[in-house]
């Protein structure tokens, strides 16, 4: 296994700030990045017509049948051999895009409120311009289906890992105000787009190279998602000032005011008995009493 340079990252920022009032102001920021030059782990086979062991080349890749009208593929055992070790050097060709546009807002605590906010649209894509830079042509992984698509990262863990962590527009609101007596009230309003959730298939009568069931995506990457998430936050606080230096905060909170149900995750695989069922939900209307002191 030989040792890889991290990847490289081509980056271009640009800000801009104004303060239209003495306690309002506004701002507009823009990203670009590149990100290219990556390592991976390239699978080792050993050549039957030269006896060398080499990385897998497209060539090794032979079409193993179809799931749904597309087609999965596997590697040609008649002319290779798996050596079940992987070689962990560069990545040829590929790359990643992104870039984002965030506007926001600030108004800062006068006249008894204070309100900033933020609105971001974002694009992040994933290239895979020639065959050197995947391996397996199945499309769950290459060409036809995710060059030049949306790149996701996908969750892991807390029962989400079939989530892919894709939103190209997301907001936030976020203020306070002070009534009379001590007692303020503030909030947090979210939104964003739903994640990708991209439906595939899976064949069950066969192994593929990787000792797993093939499986294919049916539809571009990014084509289908979740439903949008908003979700609104409010806080009631009341302070008690004791002495000078002692102060007593009692709180009432209430998280997902909406009691909203969005779906965050089902089953996408259209070839399981329980395709599109709901796997996860948001959390419900949960509401909150507490109390702190300050010394």
């Amino acid at each position: 296994m030989s040792q890889c340079a991290p990847e490289k990252t081509a980056e271009f920022v640009l800000s801009l700030e104004h303060e239209l009032k003495a306690d309002f102001a506004v701002g507009l920021n823009f990203q670009y990045r590149k990100m290219y030059d990556f390592n991976w782990q390239h699978l080792l086979v050993l050549d039957y017509a030269t006896d060398e062991t080499r990385p897998v080349q497209h060539k090794d890749w032979v079409e193993s049948g179809t799931i749904e009208g597309t087609p999965y593929w596997d590697i040609d055992w008649d002319h290779v051999e798996s050596t079940y070790t992987d070689i962990y050097t560069k990545r040829p060709d590929y790359y990643e895009r992104y870039w984002g546009l965030e506007f926001n807002f600030k108004k800062r605590l006068s006249h008894r409120w204070m309100l900033d906010g933020s609105f971001t649209y974002q694009d992040h894509r994933v290239f895979y311009p020639t065959t050197a830079s995947y391996q397996d042509p199945t499309s769950h992984l290459p060409v036809d289906r995710l060059d030049g698509q949306p790149m996701a990262y996908q969750a892991a863990g807390s029962g989400s890992s079939d989530v892919f962590l894709n939103s190209r527009w997301m907001f936030k609101l976020a203020g306070i105000y002070e009534l009379p007596y001590g007692i303020n009230l503030s909030g947090t309003l979210t939104g964003r787009e739903g994640y990708i959730a991209p439906l595939y298939a899976v064949d069950y009568d066969w192994y593929n190279w990787d000792d797993e069931y093939p499986a294919v995506w049916l539809e571009d990457f990014g084509k289908t998602r979740d439903p949008n998430v908003y979700l609104l936050n409010l806080r009631l606080e009341k302070k008690f000032r004791f002495a000078d230096r002692v102060n007593l905060y009692l709180t009432a909170d209430g998280f997902n005011i909406f009691n909203s149900n969005v779906q965050l995750a089902r089953n996408r695989n259209k070839s399981a008995d329980n395709y599109g069922q709901t796997l996860c939900i948001m959390n419900p209307r949960i509401f909150r009493l507490g109390a702190r002191v300050e010394f």
